[in-house]
This record gives C-alpha cells, sequence and structure tokens, in this order.
C-alpha cells in the first residue's frame, strides 16, 4: 500500500511540475508578445502586492516562503522584459 501511495504521490508531484514549467512557457510567451510590456509590469506590481498580502489556502510557512520567491522570480522576469523594450 505505501507503494502505490508513493506513486500516487509522484505522479501528482510531476503533474504539478508539469503545470507549473507549462504556465511558465505561457506567461513568457503572452509578456514577449504583449505591446507595452511596461504595462503589464505595472499591472503586476499592483496585483502582487494584493498576492502576497492575501490568504493561502495551504496555511504554511514554507509555503508561503516559497510562494513569495516565486513572486520574486516573476517580478524579476517582468521588469527585464520591460527592460528590453524600454
Amino acid at each position: 500500500m505505501a507503494e502505490h501511495d508513493a506513486d500516487a504521490y509522484a505522479k501528482a508531484l510531476m503533474g504539478l511540475a508539469a503545470r507549473v514549467d507549462a504556465l511558465t512557457w505561457v506567461s513568457g510567451a503572452l509578456l514577449r508578445s504583449h505591446p507595452h510590456p511596461d504595462q503589464v509590469l505595472a499591472a503586476w506590481r499592483e496585483r502582487a502586492v494584493d498576492a502576497a498580502d492575501s490568504g493561502f489556502e495551504i496555511a504554511n510557512e514554507q509555503y508561503r516562503a516559497l510562494f513569495h520567491e516565486q513572486l520574486r522570480l516573476w517580478a524579476g522576469t517582468l521588469e527585464a522584459e520591460a527592460g528590453r523594450h524600454g
């Protein structure tokens, strides 16, 4: 039974990783095709404050720290893309 649980967890983890990777590629393509990346960056900054201050379905400090780190990484990506066009 434990082996089956481990396989199910591994499959779920791979599914989440694949979804995150796909969303990253889609977001990058959308950002690159946007005619005004600076507007995207401004909207991001406004929304990122809401996201950072919001509640989470997973009430776990490690999750919150990882989520905030991902927000910081996306902010850097958006700033770099806006800089390419500025």
